[in-house]
């Protein structure tokens, strides 16, 4: 039995982990630019629109479309700030760093709920807190930090003997994930775990009911106002090209991940065959720890959200480095398991790699991520376009925040005639096309998206329709007039 002096000692470490871990969070925000992943302005806009009393509409396009490729959860926590505070988008980067640093709290708890002993749960805190997965999105406006919480939080509950405590906590959690992504959905084996060991279909009902009503409602408004639910229809699109598509992303998406989970430990510049082997060695223990897992408990609620996390991401047509931050926790703690007695070797080596390579970085205040790309563009377009030019771009919410001009996306037509017909039916007036475009494909030769975006660039190049006002070959960006 410990004594009370090692207790009182594990309790310090503890408490100043926790506490370290948050100033890490905090000390690293805004990691990014408002605006870089154009998913975080779209955030941003959207609370503001509720704010305004305008409904989920985008406010920087004609006609205040319906908002429909992001879900309300995020905006709904911002409301109040974007009410009181209006246009003040930095206390959103705030807020949004503040909930991340919630995270290393919320992942300690769920550790001491699967009996992590000390010190182990605390190395893995600091291995999640300074991970460049986490520090990279740290005060970004995206609801991957919410996510992560109210993950964690789901867990929690899910976890509980309580029958009532995993109905009513666990599927209000649920709710709220699937409202806040609707990769949450996914969630939905992890709540089913404990109903179908238990044999409660009343439970299941219950969670069934609080889950899924509200995102009933919200299909039914993205339907109504936009005739289409946006992350189903961008699966569809993908995999209609056929079913071998499927085993490319699958063996894109693991290579992916497993070279950005090895990067988390290896220096910056290392080449990605190092971070594909070092991150494929991991998994591998990652994956016996979930063996582990299934074996001690076929129905355990974490093995079933990693188990469902890993299918949707191994399989879904795009991949970014922010969609291991959910999974990471879980990840971390079944490495620990999958290594056994090596952990308490391995645990400090990936956190001293980290701490070295990475951490520096993010606690500066310099880095590619946090400086506007097509800053010189935008400033062109200010200084020699009207404000009520309508501007069409790819990143449309995000060039034509930064411009100050209405903005539409693209469109594909057949010619570059109807494309300019198209234009001028809107009133679209410029439109700006950059190079540099990083749309997270797996597969981007066979995506219909860069199909789309390689035909337009060859329309545009058509003089008849389209004059060339702006080339800037730094930004690798060219503004057209429409003719």
């Amino acid at each position: 039995m410990p004594s009370l002096s090692n207790i009182r000692r594990e309790n310090l470490w503890t408490a100043a982990v926790l506490l370290i871990s948050s100033i890490i969070i905090l000390g690293s925000a805004p990691a990014q630019y408002l605006g870089r992943q154009q998913d975080d302005l779209m955030y941003a806009l959207a609370a503001q629109s509720l704010a305004y009393g305008q409904g989920f509409r985008l406010i920087t396009s004609p006609g205040l479309p319906w908002m429909n490729v992001v879900s309300p959860g995020l905006p709904v926590f911002l409301f109040p700030i974007a009410y009181f505070f209006p246009g003040h988008f930095g206390l959103f980067e705030l807020f949004c760093a503040f909930i991340l640093s919630l995270c290393p709290w919320a992942f300690w708890l769920w550790l001491k709920k699967r009996k992590a002993a000390f010190p182990a749960d605390i190395l893995l805190v600091l291995i999640f807190s300074s991970s460049p997965i986490i520090l990279s999105q740290s005060g970004t406006v995206m609801s991957e930090s919410l996510f992560v919480l109210m993950t964690l939080l789901f867990l929690i509950s899910m976890e509980s003997l309580s029958s009532s405590v995993r109905t009513w906590a666990g599927g209000l959690s649920l709710m709220a994930l699937i409202q806040t992504r609707l990769a949450g959905a996914f969630l939905i084996p992890a709540a089913f775990s404990r109903c179908l060991r238990e044999r409660k279909g009343k439970e299941f009902l219950g969670i069934l009911t609080l889950s899924l009503f509200p995102l009933a409602i919200w299909m039914y408004y993205s339907l109504r106002f936009s005739g289409q639910i946006q992350k189903v229809k961008e699966g569809l699109d993908f995999y209609g090209v056929g079913l071998p598509a499927v085993f490319t992303v699958f063996l894109k998406n693991a290579a992916y991940y497993s070279m950005s989970l090895g990067f988390s430990f290896l220096p910056i510049r290392t080449p990605p065959a190092a971070g594909e082997m070092v991150g494929g060695v991991l998994f591998f223990a990652v994956l016996w720890g979930l063996w582990i897992w299934i074996k001690k408990d076929l129905f355990d609620p974490a093995a079933w959200a990693l188990i469902s996390t890993l299918v949707l991401h191994l399989f879904w047509p795009w991949h970014y480095d922010r969609y291991l931050m959910m999974p990471l926790p879980l990840i971390l703690l079944a490495l620990h398991d999958g290594i056994k007695r090596l952990a308490v070797f391995v645990l400090p080596a990936l956190l001293f790699a980290q701490m070295v390579f990475y951490l520096p970085h993010f606690l500066s205040f310099s880095g590619d991520i946090k400086q506007m790309e097509l800053k010189e563009s935008y400033a062109w377009l200010r200084a020699h376009t009207n404000p009520q030019d309508i501007l069409s771009s790819a990143m449309y919410v995000r060039d034509g925040f930064y411009s100050a001009r209405p903005s539409l996306p693209l469109a594909l037509k057949p010619s570059a005639k109807s494309l300019n017909q198209f234009f001028e039916n809107h009133q679209v007036r410029y439109v700006l096309w950059e190079g540099n475009l990083d749309l997270g494909l797996s597969v981007p030769g066979k995506s219909p998206i860069n199909s789309t975006l390689q035909k337009i660039d060859q329309e545009l190049q058509n003089s008849r329709f389209f004059k060339l006002v702006y080339e800037n070959r730094r930004e690798n960006s060219a503004i057209y007039k429409v003719r």
